[in-house]
């Protein structure tokens, strides 16, 4: 029986298991794309341009996520979100839209997601986007 496809399975996946399965995913593509022999020499939180991946390598890489997801992603995702774990958060939540933050009651997705984006000069880190989303919130 073949193995199902990475949007089946982050689809049937429980909620908190998504970002690890898309990480797990990305960092096995990254060393098949470095000729890298352990996925041991690369974690959730390696930078993709320590790595050694230039703009040419992250289209490829982006392109090869696009259909294994049936999703269009942004030209500078691995520039716009530097590692495995911030790129497998935007990909869950923004483009697959299968996010595991529930809203604070009375707050819709929409709300929730602008306040995510409310301060640009947080925007490259997703930690203070959280944590910023959760004081406002009261989570």
């Amino acid at each position: 029986m073949p193995e199902p496809s990475l949007i089946a399975r982050l689809q049937g996946a429980a909620p908190p298991l998504r970002s690890s399965i898309l990480v797990d995913h990305v960092i096995s593509g990254l060393c098949k794309a470095l000729h890298l022999d352990s996925p041991a020499l690369v974690n959730g939180r390696s930078r993709f341009a320590e790595l050694g991946i230039d703009s040419r390598r992250a289209l490829e890489l982006k392109e090869d996520l696009e259909e294994e997801l049936g999703c269009a992603l942004p030209t500078t995702l691995f520039f716009n979100y530097p590692t495995p774990e911030r790129l497998a958060a935007y990909v869950i939540d923004q483009a697959l839209g299968l996010g595991t933050a529930t809203p604070a009651t009375g707050a819709d997705a929409a709300s929730v997601a602008a306040a995510a984006q409310a301060d640009p000069a947080d925007a490259d880190d997703i930690d203070a986007q959280m944590r910023s989303t959760f004081a406002k919130y009261g989570v």
